[in-house]
């Protein structure tokens, strides 16, 4: 169930020191776009320390193109503050950028996306040698 899904699934929010509230859900093209932003060719988009706030930057960019926002008549929050609040809460149960990505591909490939095959947008491991 993606409501529920955490940085910390399986161990009790509070007891982690983490924000009880779950991710909310997100459509595929959500998904899509929060994992475009989390591509690490967009270092220093943003102007915090944080490759997250790179991605945040990212998707108030485009926010503000001037489209108006894609949602559904049943769908209360616009998409763009729904992926905010997902790096929102990833930062506060102190994820990073690689493990948000991770899970965002997994997510499209159960849902059989084109785009779970974005592990590539992750760096490449470092091959430290024999």
């Amino acid at each position: 169930m993606l409501g529920s899904t955490s940085p910390g699934a399986g161990a009790s929010p509070t007891a982690a020191g983490m924000s009880p509230d779950p991710l909310p859900s997100l459509s595929s093209p959500d998904l899509e776009t929060l994992l475009a932003a989390l591509d690490p060719r967009l270092d220093g988009f943003g102007a915090g320390d944080s490759c997250l706030d790179d991605a945040s930057a990212f998707l108030e960019r485009l926010a503000g193109s001037g489209d108006p926002p894609a949602t559904g008549a049943d769908d209360p929050q616009p998409p763009a503050p729904l992926v905010q609040q997902w790096i929102a809460i990833w930062r506060q149960a102190g994820g990073n950028r690689q493990t948000l990505a991770l899970l965002v591909a997994t997510l499209l490939a159960e849902r059989g996306h084109p785009l779970a095959a974005a592990e590539s947008l992750l760096p490449a491991p470092q091959d430290d040698g024999p």
